[in-house]
């Protein structure tokens, strides 16, 4: 795995990230749909970037706006 993040860019949280991560949270709990807290801040740091995320998990196909990475020919 050491190999393969190797080329993998890292993005601190900003003061604005932890905000939207707040919303974030607030919004989902609201909802009756919490997601555990590690992943509320990979959502918003890929909010806040406009990033595509990878993912297997389905949960963050609860978060609008998040972009999911598909891969070609994928549903």
């Amino acid at each position: 795995m050491e190999r393969q993040l190797r080329g993998a860019t890292f993005v601190e949280m900003t003061k604005a990230s932890w905000r939207r991560a707040g919303v974030v949270s607030s919004d989902l709990e609201s909802r009756g749909q919490p997601i555990p807290m590690t992943d509320v801040f990979i959502a918003a740091l890929a909010l806040e970037g406009d990033h595509e995320l990878l993912t297997r998990d389905r949960h963050f196909e609860r978060i609008p706006g998040l972009r999911l990475y598909q891969p070609d020919g994928a549903a």
